[in-house]
């Protein structure tokens, strides 16, 4: 082999190995981006967005936790003074049943989740009145007024009596709309 071939085929062998690497540098820089600031992550196919929060969100975030730190310390200042009510309770007769030995009622207080407000029935005709009381228990999401029983011997006339459910504690009291109620 002569020398003139030799030094070609070396330069084309150079050629080829600096092409090589020129275009693997390239692709790495592509993919990895020159900028790693303005490289992003995926969304994933849920809809989460693993990118580290933006500025924006982290003052949203401050802002939501001194939110929270507010109405909690307001939350326990309202608890402290349990002589001042936080307003009207929203009552609701569930059930009221008139048998001949008694008068039942049930109900709950929707805007109120708490145990040992007291629940009372009060039922009226004329200038007569007669009650009956129970515990409210906290159940769920709600308080609910267990079942108030008025015998029958406690209910001095029959007729259309106007029974009323209310509800009284520390934190909110009210009373709900009235309902009639045929006693025998």
């Amino acid at each position: 082999m002569t020398r003139q071939k030799k030094v070609v085929i070396i330069s084309v062998v150079s050629i080829v190995i600096l092409g090589s690497i020129a275009a693997i540098t390239l692709r790495v820089n592509s993919n990895n981006g020159a900028d790693s600031k303005t490289q992003s992550k995926p969304i994933s196919t849920d809809g989460t967005n693993y990118n580290p929060p933006t500025e924006d969100e982290k003052k949203e975030t401050e802002q939501f936790k001194k939110d929270q730190e507010a109405k909690q310390n307001s939350d326990s200042q309202q608890t402290e003074s349990p002589t001042q009510k936080s307003g009207n309770a929203n009552i609701v007769i569930s059930s009221l049943q008139s048998t001949d030995q008694s008068v039942r009622v049930s109900g709950f207080v929707g805007n109120v989740f708490e145990d040992g407000g007291t629940c009372t029935l009060t039922l009226k005709l004329g200038n007569q009145k007669v009650t009956g009381t129970t515990e409210g228990i906290a159940d769920v999401n709600k308080t609910s007024c267990p079942e108030i029983l008025i015998s029958r011997t406690n209910i001095p006339n029959a007729g259309q009596w106007t029974a009323v459910l209310s509800y009284s504690s520390p934190k909110i009291s009210g009373s709900s709309a009235s309902q009639t109620v045929q006693v025998k």
